[in-house]
């Protein structure tokens, strides 16, 4: 029963072939790919079902289990199949009724059940029995590697070529999020035309194009603990919508790649090592070794124990972005000594 569930572009597959489960769970923290691939399926049973009087979409918030079951289990108004879709499960009060469903089969019915969310344990109850079936699916978000390796196979789809230290680079202007790096291809789909290879230079000549500002550029001043640069470029993100905890998550990883940095220089690596293990790109290394002449080992602490009070305050008593951000800059260049100082929000 242990292992991890078939990742959720598998049910691509069952689109392409037209051969069909007669459920399907389909649960992750990946909104984007969740609603691709539950709205792929659900507009290929619809049209296996042939008509629309035999398609039905049910809400979790809206229309209880019993709601559905009782609708799953009515004969075909066209005598083929019945299509169903039914979003938001994790807000289902009587999910327990999917046991007696599931032990029901019925021929006629395919069902498309979407879970918002993580799910960490599939050995009770219904979650057990859909495991045993071979019909979940999880839209986990790709990170890391598997996030580089989504990007390389995206612009091979398009006839496009990237390298991966591309990848690596679009992945830290974009940062993690997968929708904001669909959008950033798409665009460079466009500028290329007829073009195939996707240069870092193309990458950044776009990024800066749609972007006056960038993670990138924030990173690059606070490397060089230029105060008066990260006071500016932060300010000019966060009036564009930015999201701070974004923000000061990336900072964050800045600084823990940072203080890592050090451990691998005194460990004797190079700069592919260093590359490797900290999963960055020449351009962002030369940034970290303007960083690590900059910042100490203690100074890289402190500054990560400012971003951690600032992120709590973001999340408890929500004072203004700038004031936060002030805050940030001072601690980053060493002009806040005192990083609890519980008067500086207040």
């Amino acid at each position: 029963m242990s292992g991890k569930n078939p990742n959720i572009s598998a049910v691509y597959g069952h689109i392409k072939s037209k051969k069909f489960l007669k459920t399907y769970f389909l649960y992750g923290d990946e909104a984007h790919s969740l609603k691709e691939a539950s709205s792929a399926l659900y507009a290929a049973l619809k049209e296996l079902a042939g008509s629309d009087m035999d398609c039905y979409e049910f809400s979790g918030e809206d229309n209880p289990l019993a709601e559905v079951k009782a609708c799953a289990s009515a004969f075909p108004f066209s005598g083929g199949v019945k299509a169903i879709l039914y979003k938001d499960f994790e807000k289902v009060k009587d999910d327990k009724l999917l046991d007696e469903y599931l032990k029901a089969n019925y021929d006629f019915t395919h069902l498309v059940i979407v879970n918002s969310g993580i799910i960490k344990s599939f050995e009770k109850g219904y979650l057990k029995e859909l495991k045993n079936r071979d019909c979940v699916f999880e839209a986990a978000k790709p990170r890391g590697a598997d996030l580089q390796e989504w990007i390389m196979q995206r612009v091979r789809q398009n006839n496009k070529t990237i390298t991966k230290e591309g990848a690596l680079l679009l992945l830290e202007l974009c940062g993690d999020e997968r929708f904001m790096i669909e959008m950033q291809l798409e665009k460079i789909f466009v500028f290329l035309g007829d073009k195939q290879n996707i240069t870092p230079e193309v990458i950044m000549e776009l990024s800066s194009v749609t972007k006056q500002y960038q993670l990138y550029e924030l990173h690059a001043a606070v490397a060089k603990k230029n105060g008066e640069k990260i006071l500016q470029i932060g300010f000019n993100m966060l009036e564009r919508g930015e999201s701070l905890i974004g923000m000061i998550s990336s900072l964050n990883k800045f600084f823990m790649n940072l203080f890592r940095m050090g451990e691998l220089l005194n460990a004797r690596k190079n700069d592919f090592e260093i590359q490797r293990e900290l999963g960055i790109t020449p351009n962002t290394l030369a940034n970290y070794k303007t960083a690590r002449n900059n910042y100490g080992d203690a100074e890289i602490m402190r500054i990560a124990s400012a971003l951690l009070y600032a992120d709590l305050k973001l999340k408890t008593v929500s004072p203004d972005e700038l004031d936060i951000f002030t805050f940030l800059a001072g601690a980053i260049v060493g002009k806040v000594d005192r990083v609890f100082d519980q008067e500086f929000f207040s």
